[in-house]
């Protein structure tokens, strides 16, 4: 259904209560307990050469969404563990089917989302929603990365919400690598009904990865 590039990405995680987590998704899903903490995301991805069902739609998109880890089982009855979207927001008009398949919001009249990338560090500013600030040469500490990397390790897949299903993508990178970053919040008014706890950062944008396509779940 849809292939494109990934050319940036990076998350934002926190953790929060298994039964608050329980009340944001569907049944058939459970949320991926880890330190027995069910882990909220917020990802920022910059996409290229997007396609749905084979024809071009936009050369270059931001797209940026909150995300729950959960566990499913796919269509072959294999248990996966993937994100769950619960809200997702685009600056390009274009990819406005992303609303119907996948309960994107597509800004429009409102100021759009901004990212700037440099060498030192990443700006992103999502309206009043979510602001913060990534230092790409301040990492993490040794345990800290340990433990990112151990509560990710079995998440490469993804899991979209959709009205009347759920559709689960394949994603393949040229490496998992996941450095983690430092991270200035600067504002994160999407998360406040929520009361989760920042845990840590991290950047992948140096191994660059491909989305190939949506497949329903059953």
């Amino acid at each position: 259904m849809i292939k494109t590039q990934i050319q940036s990405d990076f998350f934002l995680i926190w953790s929060l209560s298994p039964d608050r987590a329980r009340k944001l998704i569907p049944q058939n899903l459970r949320p991926f307990l880890f330190e027995d903490k069910a882990w909220l995301s917020f990802s920022v991805v910059e996409l290229t050469e997007v396609r749905f069902f084979g024809l071009p739609v936009a050369r270059r998109a931001l797209v940026a969404a909150l995300l729950l880890l959960v566990q499913y089982r796919d269509r072959n009855g294999l248990e996966r563990v993937g994100n769950y979207f619960l809200q997702g927001f685009t600056d390009d008009s274009k990819l406005a089917w992303v609303d119907r398949y996948f309960g994107f919001q597509v800004f429009k009249d409102q100021p759009r989302p901004r990212l700037s990338i440099e060498e030192d560090q990443i700006n992103f500013d999502m309206v009043d929603l979510m602001n913060f600030q990534i230092s790409r040469t301040e990492a993490l500490s040794p345990s800290e990365q340990t433990r990112m990397e151990e509560l990710f390790r079995e998440n490469h897949s993804g899991v979209f919400s959709k009205k009347n299903g759920v559709f689960y993508s394949d994603l393949e990178k040229e490496h998992w690598r996941m450095p983690g970053v430092k991270v200035r919040l600067a504002g994160s008014r999407l998360l406040d009904s929520l009361s989760p706890h920042y845990e840590f950062a991290f950047d992948t944008s140096h191994g660059k990865g491909h989305w190939h396509w949506f497949q329903k779940a059953r």
